[in-house]
């Protein structure tokens, strides 16, 4: 028995022994590696999210803007069932919920360890919630993509899908840059997936998105869409479009679309059948249609430049010709009883089909192929900008016949993007050089530092600045000489109508196209301009419903680049003539006084400019504080009003008079005010605001706009 006791003595020791000698090899050699793997087991790594970068205009105005949101997310699992109700009291008012409601789903699903109760809510809102430190609940970090400028630009910026990820648009074109880089902390972690304090070992902070700065203005953007909105009605037309690019550095400076939608309503991009309406959403300005009778210019540059014909030579017009057993017409269908002879000048006037296919039969079909790929119309112009297409019917020039290189010449039996018509204009205006256009003109870090810049070097050159010139003699002939609808007032410009016939299953369409290509001041060119209204109701001509949308929207254009007016008298001449005797009395009436108190100095002095009064001008300040006659009193036309300036302070806001502007002008307006529109229905002219005019408010308040049709 003692023997065993001893044996077993022994044996317990040794295990003792074992057990000490294998504590301390853990406690003294392996230290180290078991300490890292326990923690290890208790770290996990937690990722922040970053900010999405905004899409800003070339003057900063916010296009589309990610507000920083949370996410209300409740666990009833680790909350006890005592404390559901005092949980959904405490944050009914804050979500503008029902109390009830919230417990009934805390109840329900008592298992969850992840129950969202409300997305998208305010810092504000988050932070008072954070203060009740209720059981069980937990913010998430979340954001809104929102729209200051509503639906301005929508095919252009683009949309997210449901991850907040870009996949249109400029939002998909700088989605690496504008998503940011994401941060992370390791550190043991409560349910909620947040940092237990005093145990974080590492933390990145996340990297907020690049700014991206559109070479776009909001407000020659907001201008355009508008007038596209009224010519669609006006004309009945499917659809319209409208582009300006800087012809020297290829910046587009308004690419609009009409009908659009709002990015925020995905009910607005639908049809009325509940199908989704993709024209609403995507950019139709890159992908190929019919030019027609604008695509003439080239054929003219090409031949010009090979020396085929100069300004002088006499080109026949019978009104008809006869190609492959086809009758191809002049665009009137009139057949002089002798071929007139008559310059390339005079063609373009005219837009001789019969006299620019024969212009175009002088030139090698290598050699037109040669230019046409030149002026970079068989590739995509690299814009800055997904799903480009190039054109299409120019390819196979082996297999096309004598009847398909004559339409060729005219517009016709080929497709060609619109951005690739604005540039071929550019080519003519800026002297023979193809740009590349561009919609993003730099990117910005967080504290505003420049952190790339688009080139704006021309790619290559077409032709001479001989032919250019040539070129632009021509096009200003067909306005001063032939379409003086498309005069633009105070310029001197350029241009070249088109009409182009469209075909479905090989059968002409009652409807067709109309546009007009052209540029501004002839004398020393900065714009380019193409305007395409599809389907107008017929005849649809381009010389009758573009040319004047090309003289609309031209001057405005030029006016917001600071461009001078460099032929004054035409601007004269577009006034209204002198009244005739029998309207003299209708001069002496009197007229309304209109709200001048509030508006930047040079908003004031035009509002009564407009009204027939003149403005004098006392004190120092940019804003209107007085004015010396009431507004709504009568006074005599020319009558001079003393306006009373004063600062504007930055910190607060007294609101002027918005009624009677258009929604582009009420922007324009309360942008250089800072304040923000929010338009509350209607369309045309501002009808109401609220706050009421002279109402005190701090920069950066929202104002109510209700439009209405009825100028007030």
């Amino acid at each position: 028995m003692r023997r065993r006791t001893k044996f077993l003595r022994t044996v317990l020791l040794a295990l003792l022994l074992a057990m000490i000698g294998r504590l301390a090899w853990f406690q003294l050699v392996r230290a180290d590696e078991v300490l890292a793997r326990e923690e290890a087991r208790r770290l996990q790594e937690a990722s922040y999210k970053p900010v999405r970068g905004a899409l800003v205009d070339r003057s900063g105005r916010p296009l589309a803007v990610s507000i920083p949101q949370r996410d209300v997310v409740a666990s009833p699992f680790h909350m006890e069932a005592k404390n559901f109700a005092s949980v959904a009291a405490a944050l009914a008012p804050l979500l503008g919920a029902d109390a009830a409601s919230l417990e009934r789903r805390l109840a329900e699903n008592a298992d969850s360890q992840y129950l969202v109760l409300a997305r998208g809510v305010d810092l504000a809102t988050a932070e008072a919630i954070r203060k009740e430190q209720l059981p069980g609940i937990a913010l998430v970090e979340s954001s809104e993509r929102i729209y200051p400028q509503g639906d301005v630009a929508n095919q252009i910026i683009g949309y997210l899908d449901d991850r907040g990820v870009g996949i249109y648009g400029l939002e998909a074109q700088y989605e690496e840059h504008l998503r940011g880089v994401e941060g992370f902390v390791r550190a043991e972690m409560t349910y909620d997936n947040a940092p237990i304090a005093g145990t974080v070992k590492s933390n990145t902070p996340a990297q907020d998105g690049l700014t991206a700065v559109l070479t776009l203005d909001a407000y020659l953007q907001r201008v355009f869409e508008e007038a596209l909105d009224e010519v669609i009605a006006q004309e009945d037309a499917k659809r319209a479009l409208a582009i300006a690019m800087d012809v020297h550095t290829g910046e587009i400076l308004a690419m609009a679309m009409r009908p659009g939608a709002n990015l925020s309503d995905r009910d607005t991009w639908l049809k009325p059948d509940g199908t989704l309406d993709a024209e609403r959403i995507t950019n139709w300005a890159v992908t190929p249609l019919p030019p027609g009778s604008s695509f003439k210019t080239v054929t003219t540059a090409i031949a010009l430049e090979e020396g085929l014909l100069d300004l002088d030579t006499l080109i026949p017009d019978s009104g008809q010709l006869e190609i492959d057993g086809w009758t191809i017409w002049n665009w009137d269908r009139s057949v002089p009883v002798e071929p007139r002879l008559m310059t390339i000048a005079e063609l373009l006037q005219t837009s001789s089909n019969v006299g620019l296919i024969q212009v175009g039969q002088r030139i090698p079909h290598e050699t037109f192929q040669r230019y046409v790929q030149a002026f970079g119309f068989t590739e995509p112009t690299g814009l800055d900008f997904p799903h480009e297409s190039a054109a299409t019917g120019l390819a196979g020039w082996e297999e096309k016949r004598a009847i398909d290189w004559a339409n060729m010449y005219i517009g016709q039996h080929l497709e060609v993007t619109p951005l690739q018509m604005v540039r071929a204009a550019a080519v003519f205006a800026n002297g023979g050089r193809l740009v590349r256009p561009h919609l993003v003109r730099e990117l910005r870090d967080a504290d505003g530092n420049v952190v790339w810049t688009a080139t704006t070097e021309p790619l290559r050159t077409v032709i001479s600045e001989q032919t250019a010139a040539e070129v632009r003699e021509l096009m200003v002939s067909v306005i001063e000489k032939a379409y003086h609808q498309a005069r633009v007032p105070g310029y001197t410009a350029g241009g070249k109508t088109g009409t182009a016939q469209k075909f479905e299953g090989g059968v002409e369409k009652e409807r067709g196209l109309g546009d007009f290509l052209g540029f501004a001041p002839a004398s020393d060119p900065r714009v380019a301009m193409f305007v395409l209204i599809d389907e107008p109701k017929p005849p649809g001509y381009g010389g009758t419903i573009a040319a004047p949308l090309f003289a609309k929207l031209m001057p405005i254009v030029l006016r917001t680049l600071g461009v001078p007016p460099d032929n004054p008298v035409a601007e004269t001449a577009a006034e209204p003539a002198a009244p005739q005797a029998e309207d003299k009395e209708k001069e002496k009436a009197k007229v309304a006084v209109p709200d001048a108190r509030y508006l930047p100095v040079g908003w004031a002095a035009q509002r009564l400019a407009d009204a027939g009064l003149r403005p004098r001008l006392s004190g120092e300040g940019a804003v209107v504080a007085a004015q010396s006659l009431a507004p709504g009193s009568q006074a005599e036309p020319g009558s001079e009003v003393e306006l009373t300036l004063a600062p504007l302070v930055p910190a607060e806001v007294m609101l002027p008079d918005f009624r009677g502007l258009t929604l582009a002008d009420a922007s324009r307006l309360a942008a250089e005010l800072g304040l923000s529109l929010k338009q509350a229905g209607g369309a045309g002219f501002v009808a109401e605001q609220s706050p009421a005019v002279g109402t005190p408010v701090e920069a950066g308040s929202v104002v109510t706009l209700r439009l209405s049709t009825v100028r007030p």
